[in-house]
């Protein structure tokens, strides 16, 4: 990756509510804060989120996502990687090590997701404790925390430009921020699990035949077993 794609590094997650009541209030929700921010910028240059409408059912979703650093942010609040965030040390590595000019990268509290696993005790009481993103599965039903924010699109590089800019020029859209994520049960992608069927010893299989109808070519093809 060059450095400038590093800004747009981000963990997300796309999520639906199955269309039901409660998910339905959410959608309504964003829209009328969306509407409440969309007052704070000129006409015309503030973009909505629009749900995706998933082919097969029909159901509304949304997706929200984290970046993995902040462009600018200040050394005095970058933290470390954990080993779920960066198991082979690249990301801290591209931080220390990539630039741009007038940018750094730094990786912050307000950039790390939290994951979490949602048990109960004898008596029934919810309990949260740490998990890991790998115990994460599409299928499995969670909790997210979210914030709604509203960022610049394609903001100018210098700060020169960006006051030379017209305020009418500049765009903004509204964003669903990553923050923390509860996993309640994932009985639903147990049952999704597809075995795969394991392949087996290559099998030659002729192409073409000569004349006398000895195979002239091998191609080679794996059999399923």
């Amino acid at each position: 990756r060059t450095p400038s794609t590093f800004r747009h590094l981000s963990q997300s997650v796309s999520f639906t509510g199955l269309s039901n009541p409660y998910f339905e209030r959410i959608l309504e929700t964003i829209t009328r804060l969306e509407a409440d921010f969309a007052r704070l910028h000129p006409f015309g240059s503030f973009d909505k989120i629009v749900p995706v409408i998933l082919p097969v059912h029909g159901h509304k979703t949304l997706v929200a996502n984290n970046r993995i650093f902040t462009e600018n942010g200040s050394a005095s609040d970058a933290i470390p990687f954990s080993d779920d965030e960066d198991p082979s040390g690249r990301l801290a590595h591209t931080a220390s090590s990539f630039t741009l000019p007038g940018s750094t990268f730094v990786h912050t509290d307000s950039n790390r997701v939290g994951f979490n696993r949602i048990t109960f005790d004898v008596d029934k009481n919810k309990v949260s404790s740490p998990g890991t993103p790998h115990m994460f599965r599409a299928g499995d039903i969670v909790e997210l925390s979210v914030s709604l924010i509203t960022v610049p699109i394609m903001p100018p590089v210098t700060a020169e430009q960006r006051s030379s800019r017209l305020a009418v020029d500049k765009r903004f859209k509204s964003v669903l921020r990553l923050n923390d994520m509860w996993h309640w049960d994932d009985s639903f992608s147990k049952e999704a699990d597809v075995t795969q069927k394991t392949q087996g010893p290559e099998v030659m299989l002729p192409t073409s035949k000569a004349k006398d109808g000895s195979p002239t070519r091998m191609l080679k093809r794996r059999r399923l077993a």
